[in-house]
């Protein structure tokens, strides 16, 4: 149909930006951190600004919106959150070079067991939903936001001891 037609040639064109600005967002990965005042704000702020692109998938929402956050938020927070966790512990006083491979097997690991998860648990969150699958980014919103406000609860709590 041509409404059908109309909703692919949108979304490749989303598509096309967001691979561009995740590309640039790569590049310029250290320099975003940095901005962001390290490894662990920077995966805080990330944390955020997937939730909130999550939540712009609401019927409600315009798709304009939707379409910034998936063009210009998740592109740099998804590079965020998968390679914050490389740079922090590389950053660690303990840091042992010689560990590198053994570390980031189990970094990577860790995604992959994310991932599992995420597709096992999004049926049923789905079904829950009443069949709108709505629900299932509701739900990674509510994970990234809880994660989020535990990791800034920890880190102002560390501010206040310091």
């Amino acid at each position: 149909t041509a409404e059908f037609e109309s909703g692919v040639q949108a979304a490749s064109v989303i598509l096309v930006w967001s691979t561009a600005v995740f590309l640039f967002a790569g590049g310029v990965l250290p320099r975003i951190v940095r901005c962001l005042g390290g490894h662990v704000y920077a995966l805080v702020a990330s944390l955020f600004a997937m939730a909130a692109s999550m939540l712009a998938f609401a019927p409600a929402c315009p798709s304009w919106l939707t379409a910034f956050c998936l063009i210009f938020l998740v592109p740099p927070s998804y590079q965020i959150v998968a390679n914050a966790a490389f740079g922090w512990l590389e950053a660690q006083p303990t840091f042992d070079a010689s560990q590198r491979g053994r570390l980031t097997g189990y970094l990577n690991s860790s995604l992959a067991l994310a991932q599992a998860v995420t597709s096992i648990c999004t049926g049923p969150v789905v079904a829950i939903a009443g069949g709108r699958i709505f629900g299932a980014f509701v739900a990674a919103a509510a994970l990234c936001g809880l994660v989020a406000v535990a990791a800034t609860l920890s880190l102002a709590r560390r501010l206040g001891r310091s």
